[in-house]
């Protein structure tokens, strides 16, 4: 003779598709939220760091447009740029620095160093390494503003001032040109931030 299964004070029989209650329960509940969150970041993410992958979506749910093949290798380009003209410029003073060399410009050609080191995996994800190019570009403005154009206003300019003006007059010039702009305010402007701490799981208490 078969057994009913066990019931309820209500008279609802419990069976095996219920969910579990217990602490190992909540455990694979909490397994599984952590997976699908992971899964959903990675896929907004994804646009940012793995290039245009597929086309993003904006808050009001409108697809924006990818970026154009054209601009990618317009991208890669001044990438390329940055690793050619730092690599002649500024690694031979890296590599076979004076022993008498001032601090500071140990300091510059250390940063600039690190400039193109990281301007070659722009070459392969320009999309994801977009912030390189927001630093290059302000903080060439920023020596322009408020170095090169007060000395040569006043015609104080040496012929290494000259040149380090012309350089950064060249990446105030090509800098938005080759940003894609309407990319750039949607994924890191428009887009929401990352969150503060661990989120919350939603599902059933």
């Amino acid at each position: 003779m078969r057994s009913s299964p066990p019931s309820d004070v209500s008279g609802r029989a419990y069976t095996d598709d219920r969910p579990m209650c217990g602490v190992g329960g909540a455990a694979e509940q909490g397994d599984e939220a952590d997976e699908a969150w992971s899964t959903s970041e990675l896929r907004s993410l994804s646009p940012v760091f793995g290039g245009p992958s597929g086309p993003s979506r904006s808050s009001g749910g409108r697809t924006m447009s990818e970026v154009s093949t054209f601009r990618l290798y317009v991208l890669r380009a001044m990438y390329l740029l940055l690793v050619v003209g730092l690599g002649l410029t500024i690694w031979p003073g890296i590599l076979h620095a004076p022993e008498d060399l001032p601090h500071m410009n140990g300091v510059v050609r250390s940063l600039l160093g690190a400039l193109s080191l990281l301007a070659i995996l722009g070459i392969r994800y320009p999309l994801g390494m977009l912030p390189l190019l927001f630093f290059e570009l302000v903080w060439k403005v920023i020596w322009v503003l408020a170095f090169g154009l007060p000395v040569w206003s006043g015609h104080r300019l040496d012929p290494g001032m000259q040149e380090t003006l012309k350089a950064c007059l060249m990446g105030v010039v090509l800098c938005p040109l080759v940003i894609p702009w309407r990319y750039a305010y949607a994924h890191y402007l428009k887009a929401p931030g990352d969150p503060w701490g661990r989120r919350a799981a939603s599902g059933p208490s």
